[in-house]
């Protein structure tokens, strides 16, 4: 089991980030978000520039219905990469959940003038579009 394996490398290597972000990885997909929050902090601890850890993590904190904690995970990651544009594809979609238009708008509006191509530009303009 992937989880085992994962638990067993961290305990060998306490100091590997990755292991710590694969675990969290797998925790997310038999949807155990709290334990995946938990491996992503941990790999955050050791590798604090690490933009998939801060991505899954404030996607286990949606998963959680957690959506200020998401928000907090994801502008960590803006912090450090103010150009990080999926980042703020998620806090547009964090925000659109809490009911906060135009945060989201704001938020959304990023992520075009930063990648105008990027994988999520049609998600975006539709959300835009439905905001407005």
């Amino acid at each position: 089991d992937a989880i085992a394996a994962f638990k067993q490398a961290v305990a060998i290597a306490p100091d590997y980030a990755d292991a710590y972000y694969a675990l969290g990885v797998r925790y997310g997909r038999v949807e155990q978000p709290s334990a995946a929050i938990d491996a992503f902090k941990k790999g955050i601890a050791l590798q604090p520039n690490d933009a998939a850890a801060y991505i899954s993590m404030g996607g286990a904190c949606e998963d959680l219905g957690q959506c200020g904690d998401a928000i907090d995970t994801y502008r960590k990651l803006i912090d450090m990469r103010p150009n990080y544009a999926i980042a703020y594809y998620f806090i547009g979609h964090c925000y659109a959940a809490l009911g906060q238009d135009a945060a989201a708008l704001i938020a959304y509006e990023e992520y075009p003038r930063l990648e105008p191509t990027g994988d999520r530009s049609d998600q975006v303009r539709q959300a835009i579009s439905a905001i407005r």
